[in-house]
């Protein structure tokens, strides 16, 4: 939909491909032009999955269904300035919206195509964005910010009495 309005994109699938939830690969191909723009790299070293969240502009970091975890490559994504693209769902829909782009779980293609437009449109947006995601890995989702919360947690259960069985 992209390519049809126009826009100049390199898609980087960077990751195992799961045909068997969704076969990019064979959806890719059935798409004229698509391939020629887009890579799916299987999986990568941690030190290579950096070295694309470097090079990257935007970030789509999509999970649905969800069991609240968390993803570590939206943390480094985070770390490394980048905008991005989540679900708002689960532990994503927690992540303030000044931080990262909210799409939602129903009518997603639409709404990340939506959404992939106007940051395409604006580097101006996506540094916004990418700065504001930075500071917050800086401070909120820095290790002695949370290992504080954990410790705030700890003392606040001595604090107060067990109930009984």
């Amino acid at each position: 939909m992209l390519r049809e309005q126009g826009r100049s994109f390199r898609w980087i699938h960077a990751g195992e491909e799961r045909p068997s939830e969704y076969d990019l690969g064979a959806a890719i191909a059935a798409r004229p032009g698509l391939g020629e723009v887009s890579t799916i790299t299987g999986y990568v070293s941690e030190e290579m999955l950096d070295t694309h969240i470097a090079a990257a502009d935007i970030v789509v970091n999509l999970r649905f269904p969800s069991v609240g975890e968390s993803s570590g490559t939206l943390a480094r994504a985070f770390s490394a300035g980048r905008c991005c693209i989540v679900n708002d769902t689960a532990a994503y829909a927690e992540i303030p919206r000044d931080i990262a782009v909210h799409i939602p779980v129903f009518d997603t293609v639409e709404a990340l195509v939506r959404a992939l437009a106007g940051l395409i449109d604006s580097p101006e947006l996506r540094r916004t964005f990418g700065e504001r995601a930075r500071l917050f890995a800086q401070t909120t989702l820095a290790l002695p910010t949370v290992a504080r919360r954990y410790l705030d947690v700890i003392e606040a259960s001595y604090a107060e009495p067990a109930e009984a069985i």
